[in-house]
């Protein structure tokens, strides 16, 4: 294996880790949990992880594809600091993991938002 396959291995893995975290702290402050059996209380952290899920391979593949721009900017930097070509796997690794992220955890703040604005629907019917 080379260098450019273990980095991009790295920045799908990190991304997704990275994209856990995020997504967690993105449902716990929208006061919420991921609970799939007390879906009505739990709404937004159950819509916020299905839509985390559901974003998440447009995320690695748009990580692979924006990501690929890291590579770029790796390269130019370890030129100038006299590296040569050293900084390409690290800058693909943190291009894929960051877009990933990004990308996914979007999905999840989504998914969240909706959850929240239909619970709110959902107790201004049931209150009139």
């Amino acid at each position: 294996m080379n260098a450019v396959t273990i980095a991009m291995g790295l920045g799908y893995v990190g991304g997704v880790a990275l994209t856990y975290l995020c997504g967690t702290w993105i449902i716990s402050k929208f006061g919420a949990r991921i609970r799939f059996m007390e879906v009505k209380r739990n709404l937004p952290g159950v819509l916020g992880a299905i839509g985390g899920i559901a974003a998440l391979l447009p995320a690695l593949f748009l990580g692979t594809v924006v990501g690929g721009l890291g590579g770029a900017y790796g390269e130019v930097i370890s030129q100038t600091v006299g590296l040569g070509m050293a900084g390409v796997p690290v800058g693909l690794a943190l291009g894929i993991a960051l877009v990933t992220t990004v990308v996914a955890s979007a999905g999840v703040l989504l998914g969240a938002v909706l959850g929240k604005v239909v619970n709110a629907l959902a107790s201004r019917t049931s209150a009139t």
